[in-house]
């Protein structure tokens, strides 16, 4: 998701971050992605950013909490600005294992 967000494509998208799965070429990861771009604005401004969205996602991914989490990440005009509704939006979107 961060090399998307950066702007990557081709086998700069995918070199070296994709182990097996359901998607595994750029073409395939890269419609996938722009499918739920949505879904990739984690802080809730309606843009979708690396160093704001794709940095959350990283430091939640992390273990990172409170303002670890949040600290010089959340974008300008967020609707989601603390740990607690990042932490809430991203557990909401990840798959039951049920």
């Amino acid at each position: 998701m961060i090399r998307y967000l950066f702007g990557f494509d081709g086998d700069s998208l995918v070199s070296g971050a994709v182990d097996g799965g359901t998607r595994s070429s750029s073409e395939e990861i890269r419609g996938y992605l722009e499918t739920f771009e949505a879904e990739l604005d984690i802080d809730g401004n309606a843009e979708t950013k690396a160093l704001t969205d794709g940095l959350l996602l990283i430091r939640y991914l992390f273990g990172f909490t409170d303002n670890a989490l949040i600290s010089n990440a959340v974008g300008e005009g967020a609707t989601r600005a603390s740990s607690e509704a990042i932490e809430a939006y991203i557990e909401a979107k990840i798959p039951s294992s049920d």
